[in-house]
């Protein structure tokens, strides 16, 4: 007897309940899809980090003119319609043709639409210098490219990204680029704001004459062989860390366009020799779909602007 008023009172309850739902407005339980859909969302975002309307650019980079960036890097690069920055060392190009570009292979770079760039004259470390030698290294670079017919010749690479916090450096650099590629870092921060506290723009100079951390003399680059040679040519564990390193700019790009931070990839040899300066030409080649596949913008370094007014780095056209 209590079992069967127990069951009945249930079904009452039951009833009631299909009543009330039948009550409430259509759009309740959309709504709640909707939020749940919304919920779940907004926890992806979190968990990657990842705004998807903010901008995802990588900038591209080949130094020491290698053959390999040519044979094998090159048809990769247009597979994906990529352009990079190739930086020359002027004394290097042609010099047994085997294992360096020559200099109709940096021309038809060029042609191609990739951009050429300075490496100085012969690769020397520009702390170590006196101030001819260093002046020739720096501003000859410049004059060898343009004089055999590479144009817009505006930024240098450092070897071995040395001088980045050397004034003597910077001020030579100065006085032939508009910027420099110098020092390591995972990312560069296009208002160098981001590296040490009390720097807000990338002014050269603080207002005591000190040179600063971080300008446009110092745009920063992460060395794709240092993990090459760490992870011992790995391709599973330096992709990883390739990938981790392109997606940290999404806790800085924030919101639809934004480009505050951006890293600039240093390649060297694109080969399977496993040297310390190699690349495996399978695991770029996986790197360079990952960013077509993503939806990366790449860019080469003579796409960079720096604003005289605010001090400040910048995508151009953006």
């Amino acid at each position: 007897m209590v079992a069967s008023k127990t069951i009945l009172s249930l079904s009452v309850v039951l009833v009631l309940l299909l009543i009330v739902f039948q009550l409430l407005p259509a759009s309740f339980s959309q709504s709640e899809t909707t939020a749940a859909k919304a919920a779940t969302t907004n926890q992806k975002t979190t968990t990657s980090h990842n705004n998807s309307t903010a901008t995802k650019a990588v900038i591209l980079t080949f130094d020491d003119n290698w053959k390999s960036q040519f044979t094998n890097a090159r048809p990769i690069l247009d597979k994906y319609g990529f352009t990079a920055t190739f930086f020359v060392i002027c004394n290097y190009v042609g010099r047994d043709n085997i294992t360096r570009m020559n200099w109709q292979d940096v021309l038809t770079l060029q042609k191609e639409g990739h951009d050429i760039e300075s490496h100085t004259m012969n690769h020397k470390n520009l702390n170590k210098l006196s101030a001819n030698k260093l002046d020739y290294e720096v501003g000859q670079s410049k004059k060898c490219l343009l004089d055999h017919g590479i144009k817009n010749v505006t930024i240098i690479a450092t070897p071995y990204n040395e001088g980045w916090n050397n004034a003597t450096v910077t001020k030579s650099i100065s006085k032939y680029y508009d910027m420099a590629r110098s020092g390591n870092a995972d990312i560069t921060f296009l208002r160098c704001d981001k590296w040490v506290s009390g720097q807000k723009d990338c002014s050269t100079y603080f207002s005591n004459g000190t040179l600063t951390f971080a300008n446009r003399y110092s745009i920063r680059a992460w060395s794709h062989n240092f993990y090459d040679n760490i992870y011992m040519h790995n391709g599973t564990q330096i992709f990883n860390k390739f990938t981790q390193v392109i997606n940290k700019q999404t806790h800085y790009n924030i919101g639809p366009g934004t480009t505050d931070a951006i890293p600039v990839i240093e390649y060297h040899n694109i080969d399977n020799d496993n040297t310390p300066y190699t690349t495996r030409i399978d695991l770029f080649s996986a790197e360079m779909k990952y960013l077509h596949d993503n939806g990366f913008t790449v860019l080469a370094m003579s796409n960079l602007g720096y604003n005289q007014t605010s001090s400040y780095l910048y995508v151009r056209g953006k």
